[in-house]
């Protein structure tokens, strides 16, 4: 993501969020509903949906799901075929790891935390073998009219 854009999505968040705490108290706000279409708009705008793959360097890093891709590598001096499947970038969950209990009479979960990566929903991808390109998910299906 360019600066431009990641400063557009910045000032788009901020926007949005500004007018949540009205929206969600109830409040009836007519302009919430300009802002959030004003702001839709120049997202869509800022941060155009590509076709295709792009490098795994473009992709977003917030836990969204996206198709991530690889042509046939190496890992370990063995060949591993080409691939495609669904991941994201792991966010602070993801990289939580409970090793057990504090041992006190409170049993306190303790956890170890692993580096962010690139997970991938059936474990194919690691570091060692990281995904090289990725693409947006497909909207899915309408539904039919009958």
């Amino acid at each position: 993501m360019t600066d431009a854009m990641e400063d557009a999505r910045k000032a788009l968040v901020e926007r949005l969020l500004a007018w949540a705490p009205l929206v969600e108290s109830g409040y009836e706000v007519p302009a919430a509903g300009q802002t959030m279409r004003e702001a839709a708009a120049a997202l869509s705008a800022a941060v155009p949906l590509t076709e295709g793959w792009q490098p795994i360097e473009t992709a977003p890093k917030d836990g969204t799901a996206i198709i991530l891709g690889a042509p046939e590598q190496q890992c370990n001096g063995q060949p591993v075929e080409a691939r495609s499947t669904v991941g994201n970038w792991t966010i602070e969950e993801d990289c939580r790891e409970q090793v057990g209990d504090c041992g006190g009479y409170c049993r306190c979960p303790e956890y170890i935390y692993h580096d962010p990566y690139w997970m991938s929903w059936d474990g194919g991808f690691t570091e060692e073998n990281p995904p090289t390109h990725w693409r947006p998910l497909p909207s899915p299906p309408a539904q039919e009219k009958r």
